[in-house]
């Protein structure tokens, strides 16, 4: 009598079923198990927030380091006023210098400095020409008493790092507490050959007395939570005009400018500037065509890979002779742009120069995703040195503070 197969396809389909739920729960497990361990997501920074919510007009606009000396009325510019907040919101301008017709009063330049970041849909970088010497904005105010020092040349014959790590904490506590967060200073150029237009405002006569010097200039300045700007590269030493007003040359060969001009720049990156500054200066020896720094890619390439520096190149300004006799001033942003500066300081023509660059990005013929990574670095700086961050109202008494009076005493310079 053959048996019933019935009883063994129950216990059959009873083990199909029990292994099924259980690899159900196994995979159920698995997969929670992988939800857990997935990676929380890093929080975007400030700066990659900031870049999210700007539009092409804010992008361009990043690139635009301007000067309000004067209103379109003729008047000085101490306050902020209609003519001021139409380029803030026209331009969006990265960044403003200051003249000496934006100063008067410490509580007047602060006030400024506040309402100009205030006013910004985005931080500002915001700059002066305070080199010490001949070359400053801040000496002639009599109701700003900063401390006054000499030509640097006559600090650095001295020859001593340490006097130079004070020079440049000095300047940059006060120009701190007056809203000021960049310097165009230190000068890196050396002063070696006769007749250039440099002269006391380098450091030294020879690049290596000069280098350390740089560097603790930039060191002291920089920590004080101001920034150091290295110029005018390749060297304006080597010249006998001034771009300021003409066509400038330097004659030196490539093997020289690296083994001696470019030292004090090395130094000064190596001490943590963020910033160099590219001179309108010609050298047929680094670009055959004859092109000067600001328009140079060739020049450009120089600064990121024989100084090792991969931080912003900012134009000299673009208002000088050198460029606005030979280019036209609307466009000279745009080359400037394809040479690989990253801020241009000054256009003769903001609105147009700002206008000409952003229509080229608004035809497709340059790339939205190249200048997103140029903007991100411009605010990777700005987010690096605080410039998201409110400043509270600082303490004006340590501007030609006894302490300081007596240390410039002390270097004994007449």
């Amino acid at each position: 009598m053959l048996l019933s197969p019935k009883p063994l396809n129950l216990y059959l389909i009873i083990f199909v079923v029990t292994s099924l739920l259980s690899s159900c729960r196994s995979t159920a497990s698995e997969n929670d198990q992988k939800e857990i361990l997935q990676p929380i997501p890093e929080p975007l920074s400030k700066a990659e927030q900031a870049l999210a919510t700007m539009s092409l007009e804010e992008k361009v606009g990043q690139l635009f380091f301007l000067s309000i000396p004067i209103d379109d009325k003729g008047r000085n510019i101490l306050s902020l006023n209609d003519f001021v907040l139409n380029i803030l919101t026209s331009m969006h301008p990265g960044g403003i210098i200051l003249f000496n017709n934006n100063i008067d009063t410490p509580e007047q330049t602060w006030q400024l400095t506040q309402d100009l970041q205030k006013t910004s849909a985005y931080p500002l970088f915001i700059g002066i020409d305070e080199e010490g010497g001949k070359v400053s904005r801040l000496y002639h105010h009599p109701k700003l008493k900063v401390t006054i020092f000499p030509d640097m040349a006559k600090i650095g014959i001295k020859e001593r790092p340490d006097l130079m790590y004070k020079v440049g904490s000095i300047q940059g506590s006060e120009l701190h507490v007056l809203g000021i967060n960049l310097n165009m200073a230190p000068i890196a150029d050396i002063n070696n050959y006769k007749g250039n237009p440099i002269g006391l405002r380098a450091f030294h006569w020879t690049a290596e007395k000069a280098a350390p010097l740089v560097g603790a200039y930039v060191e002291g300045l920089q920590s004080q939570g101001v920034m150091a700007v290295l110029k005018h590269f390749p060297g304006h030493g080597a010249t006998q005009t001034d771009s300021h007003s003409t066509q400038a040359i330097s004659p030196v060969s490539y093997k020289t400018l690296k083994g001696r001009e470019w030292l004090p720049f090395k130094s000064g990156v190596e001490s943590g500037a963020d910033w160099i500054m590219m001179g309108h200066l010609t050298n047929f020896h680094l670009d055959s065509r004859g092109l000067p720094g600001t328009l140079s890619r060739p020049m450009v390439d120089m600064i990121h890979h024989d100084l090792n520096f991969d931080g912003l190149i900012v134009s000299d300004a673009l208002n000088m002779g050198a460029i606005v006799n030979n280019y036209n001033p609307e466009e000279v942003a745009y080359y400037a742009y394809l040479a690989g500066i990253d801020q241009f300081l000054m256009p003769s023509k903001p609105l147009e120069s700002y206008l000409f660059l952003l229509k080229k990005f608004k035809d497709k013929l340059l790339s939205e995703d190249d200048l997103n990574k140029k903007v991100l670095k411009i605010l990777r700086i700005k987010e690096k040195w605080k410039l998201f961050n409110t400043q509270s109202k600082p303490d004006f008494s340590i501007l030609n503070s006894q302490d300081h009076q007596d240390f410039v005493t002390s270097l004994g310079i007449n």
